[in-house]
């Protein structure tokens, strides 16, 4: 450079180019997209070779922290013949007695409060994290939802990865904001819902690619772009709130009680 430059940005960082110095400048091209494998490594897709996609990353591993990644699938269960997706809180009438109870340890009073909430596997695996002294994935009876997401199967074998569990309000929300437009929630309806509305469903496209890309499903829209929703794991008072998705909007309801409510259940694990 022939004369000083100031305040040259590249990425996150700011430089100042002095005169007469020369620069060398290494960057790193990254996929589009982040694949954890059933063994426990991540790549791009291209690069998956004879390993298999079962999950997105939506956390990278690091040396001091675990990764955290979202099943390329939902949770299915087989009842009459029939593949269903929609998962009860609980068993009801009448074995499902936690359906009225305040069942995490600790409970949030609104529902922007649970996007602090990054604690999805206390909640399914820990008995420390029920007032029952309970772990939520191995009941069934009372936690249907937890059951079904914390004894998820891929379809495949997997090693070096932990157990599946109901993601919290805050694990969906950081998961989102990987993407580019990022979802920026606003509270409607006195404090029980929050919304992101987008102009178009460009969003959701691109949220939905990274998993079908990998023969997972789509979380934006159904096939017939009705509204998918999908149970959380934080708690408000004594209800769950369900997250959902429609081709142009995201949206966080306290909706119904549990004992009225159905929803599907993506997955999440750490690495």
């Amino acid at each position: 450079y022939t004369e000083a430059m100031d305040n040259i940005s590249i990425g996150d960082a700011s430089f100042t180019f002095q005169r007469n110095h020369s620069y060398t400048i290494t960057y790193r091209l990254l996929p589009e997209f982040l694949y954890l494998f059933n063994d426990g490594s991540c790549g791009a897709l291209a690069e998956k070779g004879s390993r298999t996609p079962i999950a997105v990353v939506s956390k990278e591993k690091t040396n001091t922290e675990e990764g955290t990644a979202v099943a390329l699938k939902d949770a299915s269960y087989m009842y009459a013949g029939t593949v269903h997706k929609d998962y009860a809180y609980g068993a009801w009438p009448p074995a499902g007695s936690r359906l009225f109870s305040k069942n995490n340890t600790s409970n949030y009073t609104t529902i922007a409060e649970t996007l602090d909430d990054m604690d999805g596997y206390k909640w399914t695996w820990d008995a420390a994290g029920s007032t029952d002294g309970t772990i939520k994935a191995n009941d069934r009876v009372n936690y249907e939802c937890f059951y079904g997401a914390g004894n998820y199967n891929p379809g495949v074998a997997t090693q070096n990865i932990g157990k599946w569990y109901l993601p919290a309000a805050g694990e969906f929300n950081q998961f989102l904001n990987l993407f580019p437009g990022m979802v920026s929630f606003s509270s409607v309806g006195g404090g029980y819902s929050l919304e992101a509305n987008f102009s178009d469903d460009s969003f959701g496209k691109l949220v939905n690619k990274c998993f079908t890309d990998a023969q997972g499903d789509r979380m934006f829209g159904g096939a017939d772009g009705v509204t998918i929703h999908y149970w959380m794991s934080s708690e408000v008072g004594m209800t769950n709130p369900l997250i959902y998705f429609s081709d142009k909007k995201v949206a966080i309801d306290k909706g119904g009680y549990r004992h009225n409510e159905t929803g599907y259940l993506r997955p999440f694990v750490h690495f």
